[in-house]
C-alpha cells in the first residue's frame, strides 16, 4: 500500500480514534474528505477488506502474526486478490490498527529498495541465457550443463495439483513427488526413461524461518528448491538475509511461468514454506518463502530431471526462437474485434453508439455521469430489485424532456447467471434505462474469448480490449458498474481499468460509476 495513504489512515485514527476504521460505514463517510481525491484505488481495496471483516479480526487478534496470515488468505480465497496485494492491505490495517510494524515493508518499500539496487551492489549473480530444448512431450530450460549430464527444467508449468495430503509435511513424504516419479515419470518412453538419472536431493530447512526439510530423496523427476531458483534465476542476495513473506528483486521476471502459453501462475518448490506451509514462486515471479497450505489451488508444476548426454544431444534437440513470435501471440487471441464507436449527443450526455438495428439504437454514455452504489444495502440482490435500476428508470431516466423520454423505448433484458460462477442474474426486466451486462461489454468492447473460455483460476478478464473498456469520470479513470451478478449474490460485476471484474465487487461499494445505456426508437441520428 501507498506510503501516504497508511499515513493518511493514521491520521484519521488519531483524529477520530479506531471507530473511524471499525465503523465501516463510518469509514465510508470519512475516508473520502481525508483523501481529497487521491488513493482511488487504495480507498476500493480497503473498503472490500472492511466488507471482509478484515479490520475486525486485526483489532481483536491476540496472535498477530498468524491473524495476518489468515486474512491474507481470506482476501486471495475470497476476493481473488493477488498475494502482493492482499500482504499490503493486511499490513496497513495492522499497522494502523495495532501499531504494528513487522512486516510493513514487505511490498512496496522492498520493491524500492530493490530497484534501488538492481545495477549495483545487490546484484551477485546473474543467470544465465537458458537453451530451450524438447524431451519427451515437453519443452525444457537447460539450467546447468556438466560434461556428461544436464539438469533441465519444464519451460512452461505443465499441470495444476496440490502438494500433499494432510498427513505428511515434507517433501521425501509428500504425493506431489509420489506423482512426479510414478504417474508422470511413467509417461516417458523407455528410452526416454534410461536417460533420465536418478539423484539424491538435499531437501534443506527453509533459510528464513528453519522449518525443516526433511529427509533426502532419492529422485527421477523432482521440483526445484528454494536454493536452486536462486541460483539459476539469479541472485540479489536477499535469499542469505532474512526477510518478510518473499524474496522480491530484479530477477523476478526470470522465475515467471506460464500455463499453456496462456497466463503467468504460481509454481510449488519442494522446500518447505513457515510451519507446515510449502513454498512456491509467486505469478509475478517472486520467491514466496513464507509459502502456502498444502491444499492451495492455482500453484503449478515445474518438473525438473537430470538427463544423460551420453545418449542424448542437446544440440540436436534445441529449439530456435521463432520469428515474430509476439505478433503471433498478439492476434491468435482475437476472436470478435469491435468496431469503431460513433459520439452523438443526447439529453445532457455524450454516448458512444454500440449498435444500429433497422428501427432501433442501442447507446452507452461515454463518460461516467455520476459515482452510485449498486444497491444501499450489503445484501443479497438482483438487477431486478437493485436500488441503481430503480433510480435510472426513475429520478435518471425524468431528468430527461418530454421529447427525448418518446425516444426512449422500453425494452426486456435478459439477466444472465454469472458464466464463471454460476450466480443467479435473477428475473429478466423491463428497462427504459439500464446498465450493461458481461456478456453484451464482451460483445461490443471486443471478444478475446476468455468469457467462454475462462483462464484457470483466474477472476477477470484480462485481454487486448482492456484500453477499449476504460472509462473516465472527471478526466480520470473509473470503475463502473455492470448489471450482471458478480462471485456472490450481495456482489455486481464491475469493469475497473479495462478489466471484466468478473467476481465483481460489493453491492453497497460507493466508489463504481453509472453508464446508462438505452435503445433509441429509430436509426436516424442525426
Amino acid at each position: 500500500m501507498d506510503k501516504n495513504f497508511i499515513i493518511m489512515l493514521q491520521k484519521l485514527v488519531t483524529e477520530h480514534g479506531k471507530e473511524a476504521i471499525l465503523n465501516e460505514k463510518k469509514c465510508r463517510s470519512m475516508i473520502a474528505d481525508y483523501a481529497c481525491g487521491e488513493f482511488k484505488r487504495e480507498i476500493k481495496l480497503l473498503l472490500h477488506a472492511l466488507g471482509e471483516k478484515i479490520h475486525i479480526e486485526i483489532e481483536k487478534a491476540s496472535d498477530l502474526n498468524s491473524c495476518k496470515l489468515k486474512q491474507v488468505r481470506v482476501l486471495q480465497e475470497e476476493l481473488g486478490w493477488a498475494e502482493d496485494i492482499a500482504i499490503g492491505v493486511v499490513d496497513a490495517l495492522a499497522m494502523v490498527l495495532k501499531g504494528d510494524t513487522a512486516s510493513s515493508n514487505s511490498d512496496s518499500d522492498i520493491d524500492q529498495n530493490n530497484n534501488n539496487a538492481d545495477a549495483t551492489t545487490n546484484t551477485l549473480i546473474q543467470p544465465k541465457e537458458k537453451t530451450i530444448i524438447t524431451f519427451g512431450a515437453y519443452e525444457w530450460l537447460v539450467l546447468e550443463e556438466q560434461k556428461d549430464k544436464a539438469l533441465i527444467l519444464s519451460k512452461d508449468i505443465i499441470e495444476f495439483r496440490q502438494y500433499r495430503d494432510e498427513r505428511n509435511y515434507t517433501y521425501a513424504e509428500c504425493s506431489l513427488r509420489a506423482y512426479l516419479n510414478g504417474e508422470f515419470y511413467s509417461k516417458f518412453s523407455a528410452s526416454d526413461k534410461n536417460r533420465i538419472i536418478q539423484v539424491n536431493n538435499t531437501n534443506e530447512n527453509n533459510q528464513w524461518y528453519g522449518t525443516s526439510g526433511g529427509a533426502n530423496s532419492l529422485d527421477f523427476i523432482f521440483l526445484l528448491s528454494i536454493s536452486e531458483v536462486v541460483k539459476y534465476f539469479g541472485d540479489s542476495g536477499q535469499l542469505s538475509k532474512s526477510g518478510t513473506w518473499h524474496i522480491s528483486d530484479c530477477y523476478n521476471s526470470e522465475r515467471i511461468a506460464k500455463y499453456e502459453n496462456d497466463f503467468a501462475y504460481g509454481w510449488w518448490l519442494r522446500s518447505p514454506g513457515k510451519s507446515s506451509y510449502t513454498s512456491c514462486v509467486l505469478e509475478a515471479g517472486r520467491i514466496y518463502m513464507h509459502g502456502f497450505p498444502y491444499i492451495a489451488e492455482g500453484i503449478g508444476i515445474r518438473p525438473a530431471l537430470w538427463i544423460n548426454l551420453e545418449s542424448f544431444d542437446i544440440q540436436t534437440a534445441k529449439i530456435m526462437p521463432k520469428e515474430n513470435s509476439k505478433d503471433v501471440s498478439a492476434t491468435a487471441n482475437i476472436i470478435v474485434k469491435p468496431k469503431e464507436k460513433r459520439i452523438i449527443t443526447f439529453g445532457d450526455y455524450e454516448w458512444l453508439v454500440l449498435e444500429v438495428l433497422r428501427d432501433r439504437t442501442l447507446i452507452l454514455s461515454k463518460d461516467i455521469i455520476e459515482q452510485k452504489m449498486y444497491h444501499e444495502n450489503d445484501v443479497p440482490t438482483t438487477w431486478a430489485e437493485c436500488s441503481i435500476r430503480a433510480y435510472l428508470n426513475t429520478q435518471f431516466y425524468y431528468s430527461f424532456n418530454v421529447s427525448d423520454k418518446s425516444r426512449i423505448m422500453q425494452v426486456n433484458n435478459n439477466n444472465e447467471n454469472n458464466l464463471w460462477y454460476g450466480t443467479n442474474g435473477g428475473s429478466n426486466t423491463s428497462d427504459n434505462i439500464f446498465l450493461l451486462s458481461i456478456e453484451e461489454v464482451v460483445k461490443y468492447f471486443g471478444d478475446s474469448g476468455q468469457l467462454k473460455n475462462r483462464p484457470i483460476f483466474k477472476h477477470l478478464i484480462d485481454d487486448i480490449y482492456n484500453s477499449e473498456r476504460i472509462a473516465k469520470n472527471n478526466g480520470s479513470a473509473f470503475d463502473w458498474w455492470l448489471r450482471s451478478p458478480g462471485i456472490k449474490t450481495n456482489y455486481a460485476s464491475c469493469v475497473s481499468q479495462g478489466f471484466i471484474i468478473m467476481l465483481g465487487t460489493q453491492v453497497n461499494d460507493d466508489r463504481c460509476g453509472i453508464r446508462p445505456a438505452l435503445w433509441l426508437w429509430g436509426n436516424n441520428l442525426v
